[in-house]
């Protein structure tokens, strides 16, 4: 851009052309943070708008293109995953930027659907739990949080799942702090506790 490109935002850059038109481009995974976000908001404005048929041609096509730059795995690709002595699980959790405020989420699973080959005579117990907090403002006396859980299963085949999120409230573009803490336990394993916990 003939070095008259101006950082905007992490991996973005604008140039204003004499013309009038503006060029920005975005570069790597902040630049695709970045638009992400970026389309989000107007999808948001768009669906609170009266719902024309030119305005729900336009929630389509912010949907299909929020699809496509989604991460692997949807929004919430799995940081962890292995199994226990005898389930697999995954645990997860993060922190989701918007233009205002902002998403703190966590997801916890531990189990098989699938009998064993040949099957014991009863399932081990196992559980999962997912807590989250976040704060809009250093002095806030109080965090927001949300949880699920914890939830078991005993003696049978299945998968326990806990998914939890809290938004930090639209008087601030970002969140001050936030936390994620999410667990999964087979009861009776050696190795049968794993979590995750993700702060800022």
């Amino acid at each position: 851009m003939n070095g008259r490109a101006v950082s905007v935002a992490p991996g973005v850059y604008e140039v204003d052309l004499t013309s009038g038109e503006r060029i920005r481009v975005a570069f790597g995974e902040e630049g695709r943070r970045y638009d992400q976000v970026r389309l989000q908001e107007e999808l948001r404005v768009a669906q609170a708008s009266p719902q024309t048929a030119a305005q729900k041609r336009k929630i389509q096509v912010l949907n299909r293109a929020l699809r496509g730059l989604a991460q692997e795995s949807g929004m919430q690709k799995t940081a962890v995953t292995g199994s226990t002595c005898n389930f697999p699980f995954t645990l997860d959790g993060g922190y989701t930027p918007k233009l205002v405020g902002g998403d703190t989420w966590g997801q916890a699973s531990i189990g098989k659907d699938v009998g064993f080959s040949p099957p014991p005579p009863s399932y081990p117990g196992r559980s999962a739990y997912t807590y989250v907090a976040t704060k809009a403002f250093p002095d806030q006396a109080e965090a927001y949080w949300d949880d699920d859980g914890p939830y078991y299963i005993w003696g049978v085949l299945g998968t326990v799942r806990t998914s939890a999120v809290v938004n930090c409230g639209s008087a601030v573009w970002d969140c001050y702090s936030w936390e994620s803490f999410s667990y999964v336990r087979e009861y009776g394993c050696t190795a049968g506790y794993r979590s995750i916990n993700r702060t800022n």
